[in-house]
């Protein structure tokens, strides 16, 4: 029963996680991280005209090559829409979660879609939701998986659930 259990919620949190397609949102967040699936996801949200500002999470893991896009738009925004790029202390879901949702209140923003890799969303989404105060529309940016991938997400959703109960 247990085994049937773990692979049911290993499947429907870290390959097809729950996600839905906002209308329009206040802005577009896209957590560091991936190998560039969720930039493109995030700008192609842009693009659709879900929202005309873009935060972008930077990690600080800036000298990893699969960062180097975020690092380099950060440092040249585009003229076409509003580019908000934020570095998460501590660098985690959780701090991203934490500095996106201090960034919101100031700003006045009620919904977000969130957008990071499908293996990774399901964690994230209960980040922001416990953090931030409006409506969170998750996005799932599909990316290859890996054992060591689940294995981190499924550490971090224990903690989840037993460590880090707030999001504070």
């Amino acid at each position: 029963m247990f085994c049937l259990l773990f692979v049911g919620l290993t499947v429907r949190w870290f390959f097809v996680p729950a996600t839905s397609n906002p209308r329009r949102v206040d802005a577009v967040v896209v957590l560091a991280g991936g190998r560039g699936e969720r930039l493109q996801r995030g700008l192609a949200l842009i693009a659709e005209g879900k929202a005309s500002v873009l935060v972008l999470s930077t990690g600080i893991h800036w000298f990893v090559p699969e960062s180097k896009p975020v690092h380099d738009l950060c440092a040249a925004p585009p003229t076409t829409f509003e580019l908000v790029c934020v570095a998460a202390v501590p660098d985690s879901t959780r701090g991203e979660a934490q500095v996106v949702s201090r960034l919101a209140a100031e700003r006045g923003w009620r919904s977000v879609a969130l957008v990071t890799s499908d293996y990774h969303l399901s964690r994230s989404k209960r980040w922001f939701d416990r953090c931030f105060a409006g409506r969170v529309y998750s996005v799932a940016a599909s990316a290859r998986k890996s054992f060591s991938l689940i294995e981190h997400e499924w550490l971090g959703t224990v903690a989840q659930f037993s460590l880090q109960l707030h999001c504070g």
